[in-house]
């Protein structure tokens, strides 16, 4: 069973059909703030990740789950960056190294999906 976003249901602009949903952060940016004591759509990533790498097929229930399936996309294209390096401050180099390339959007040859 793939598991969808719990914040379907959230009333939150929208953008090329992702949802702009909130997240708990200080840097000021598109998304608004999300309080500290919940979850929010990059918690709800990481605790579905293991169940929702496994399923070739996702049925998108809403906005959300767009975001829930970037995201876990982005966490793969970060973990097999992080194959095979040595220790903790090469992992930093090459993650932040990682950020700041140019990436395939939607539309792109070569894009995942």
């Amino acid at each position: 069973m793939v598991y969808h976003s719990s914040l379907n249901g959230v009333d939150a602009e929208a953008a090329c059909g992702l949802a702009i949903l909130p997240i708990k952060t200080a840097v000021r940016g598109p998304a608004p703030a999300a309080p500290a004591e919940s979850d929010d759509v990059i918690d709800e990533t990481l605790f579905f990740f293991k169940a929702n790498v496994l399923f070739r097929h996702f049925e998108l229930k809403g906005n959300a789950d767009r975001v829930l399936i970037y995201l876990t996309l982005y966490i793969t294209q970060c973990l097999k960056k992080l194959e095979g390096l040595p220790d903790r401050v090469s992992a930093l180099k090459a993650l932040t190294s990682m950020a700041h390339e140019s990436f395939l959007i939607p539309g792109d040859a070569g894009f995942a999906l």
